[in-house]
């Protein structure tokens, strides 16, 4: 079913496949289930049929006349057993220029979603509600070959346009900006200014974390050295005067690292950065804070896993992260792990992915408790990988729900941003684009009434946030 086990999503089912099982007329066979992979319009049936549409379009060629267009996928899973309510997801297009790419992506993340409907059987999924949007069915005036070649001529010109405004004003990176105040303060006041941490030029910084030790500030981020096409994990020290100052790599393995999520457990200093490339979730521990660090476990196995980010809640421990399953992004399937002791058994969510959506599954920083709720931070990577932060309540967490509602975001104008920490003395994001000629950028968090609400709100909409013993302070790290 679409290529998994090949290079390409869609590359044609082997013959060998089509004799094993044949293809079938389901007007004439007693099956229990039947997903519908054609362009025609089924009638109505006794049996579960599972039918996927591209933006209210069937088959591949409804995917593919979604990809030329401008709006984002949405793909609707019609389930004869949820007659009114259709499955659904928001799955992430890495580059809508590059067509097979974006088909191997979204159909990835389409086979994900069909497992989980059939691994429910026909029950409602925590975090889905029916998403309703009317979408004409038929081809646009000149079907798919005039719509092909406007989608070519369109990405030759985007192409051509980029480079040329790469090669006149600099290449676009990411950058690291801070400034100090640990208490969340751009939520307090909406917008503010972030100093850059200047680089050389031959690598760039993302993915902050801050750390307070000793009386001394740091943050830690990913440096990517151009030279070397691998991120690794090194220091910044922010001095006392403002002064920024990089301690140099202290983490490099074989494989990518990023997103040093660290903090402090049991008299401890740990870290658990991104190891995708890796295929596992490692802990590392500090021997020689802020320089050596030693691996001390691999808290998950076997998966490719992005942006761990790790929450302590009702008892357990939370692993909040992005998976990747077969050709999908990696930006947009929100899975949860839990555990009683950070070193012992992890097990998957019952729902895992609790959610397919790019506009907000791949963490963005570390939860923090504001005003007596648990916020996370999630990357909206909708029109861009990192294009801004949305801030969602964690409604319901348990070993068998989860649910969420987008209460504001966060963005920095016209860059990007994926990152938002605030702990110890500093605030920091981290943001794409040129470099400023000042060295200097803005910041801004919009928030959303309690009524203004994302599509598919929490499946409970009674739950009411969790309780937290920090309830009493403005802004706290949930860890």
């Amino acid at each position: 079913m679409y290529g998994l086990d090949r290079e390409h999503a869609l590359e044609p089912m082997q013959a060998e496949v089509e004799h094993q099982f044949g293809v079938l007329d389901y007007r004439s066979v007693d099956a229990d289930l039947i997903i519908d992979f054609s362009d025609d319009s089924p009638p109505p049936s006794s049996h579960r049929l599972l039918t996927p549409l591209f933006n209210g379009r069937a088959g591949e060629l409804g995917l593919m006349m979604a990809l030329t267009g401008s709006e984002p996928i949405l793909v609707e899973l019609i389930d004869s057993c949820r007659p009114g309510s259709a499955w659904w997801e928001r799955p992430a297009s890495v580059d809508r220029e590059v067509l097979g790419k974006s088909m191997d992506g979204i159909l990835s993340a389409t086979a994900r979603l069909l497992l989980s409907a059939v691994e429910r059987g026909g029950a409602p999924h925590p975090s889905v509600k029916c998403v309703s949007q009317a979408v004409s069915p038929q081809l646009p005036t000149g079907g798919a070959v005039t719509a092909s070649w406007s989608f070519a001529a369109r990405s030759f010109i985007h192409k051509v346009t980029r480079r040329l405004t790469d090669l006149a004003l600099g290449d676009r990176k990411w950058m690291v900006a801070w400034r100090p105040g640990g208490c969340a303060q751009l939520l307090n006041r909406a917008r503010l200014g972030y100093s850059i941490v200047p680089d050389d030029r031959r690598r760039y910084f993302a993915d902050p974390f801050p750390f307070s030790h000793n009386g001394r500030e740091f943050i830690f981020v990913e440096e990517f050295p151009y030279a070397t096409g691998r991120g690794c994990i090194s220091v910044l020290e922010v001095k006392p005067g403002g002064q920024t100052t990089s301690l140099g790599i202290v983490l490099e393995e074989p494989f990518h690292l990023s997103y040093p999520f660290v903090f402090e457990l049991g008299g401890d200093i740990w870290m658990i950065p991104e190891a995708g490339e890796g295929r596992g979730v490692y802990l590392y521990r500090a021997t020689q804070f802020p320089f050596k660090w030693e691996r001390s476990a691999c808290l998950i196995s076997g998966i490719n896993a992005y942006d761990a980010t790790l929450l302590r809640h009702d008892d357990r421990y939370w692993l909040f992260l992005c998976e990747r399953a077969w050709h999908s992004s990696g930006w947009d399937m929100l899975s949860l792990y839990h555990a009683r002791d950070l070193f012992g058994d992890w097990t998957r969510h019952i729902c895992n992915p609790v959610i397919i959506d790019a506009t907000l599954c791949r963490p963005g920083g570390a939860m923090f408790i504001y005003n007596g709720t648990l916020v996370r931070p999630a990357q909206n990577c909708s029109g861009l990988y990192g294009g801004s932060i949305e801030l969602c309540r964690i409604d319901n967490l348990s070993e068998d729900t989860f649910s969420q509602t987008v209460v504001g975001h966060i963005n920095a104008g016209a860059f990007g941003c994926h990152t938002y920490n605030a702990s110890a003395g500093l605030e920091v994001i981290d943001v794409f684009g040129r470099p400023p000629g000042r060295g200097q950028i803005e910041a801004s968090f919009i928030p959303i009434s309690a009524d203004v609400l994302r599509p598919y709100r929490s499946a409970d909409a009674n739950v009411q946030p969790p309780p937290s013993k920090a309830m009493d302070l403005p802004t706290t790290p949930a860890l």
